[in-house]
């Protein structure tokens, strides 16, 4: 019944295949692995190029779509109400997601760029 909200509903679901990584850090991390093990270090990367794809590059092509429906018969249709559930959640969360963002590269940056410690034999 809404037309267009479909389409960008299920642009945003789109982001939710970085979650798998995100769930296997805190299963490694839970585990005990550590932070500088290959296996770690090969899902933090994977985490960081799918979140970046996913949730990141597709931010400018999103709000083109918006832009391009903005002001449509189909957009006043929505209602206030609606337009409003549909652009202040989204501005919201391309906040969150920067800041993630920023946070993944610093700690994957952290934990390949570690100086390696090794034992004294």
């Amino acid at each position: 019944s809404r037309g267009v909200l479909p389409y960008f509903a299920n642009f945003r679901l789109l982001s939710e295949l970085s979650t798998p990584f995100v769930n296997l850090r805190w299963f490694l991390d839970a585990a005990g692995w550590p932070r500088t093990s290959r296996l770690v270090l090969a899902n933090g990367l994977a985490m960081m190029v799918v979140f970046f794809v996913v949730r990141i590059a597709v931010i400018p092509s999103y709000y083109m779509q918006v832009y391009a429906w903005y002001g449509t018969p189909e957009y006043e249709r929505l209602g206030l109400s609606v337009q409003l559930a549909w652009i202040g959640p989204s501005i919201a969360l391309e906040v969150l997601n920067l800041v993630w963002m920023y946070r993944i590269i610093r700690g994957f940056y952290r934990a390949f760029c570690r100086p390696k410690t090794y034992k004294a034999a």
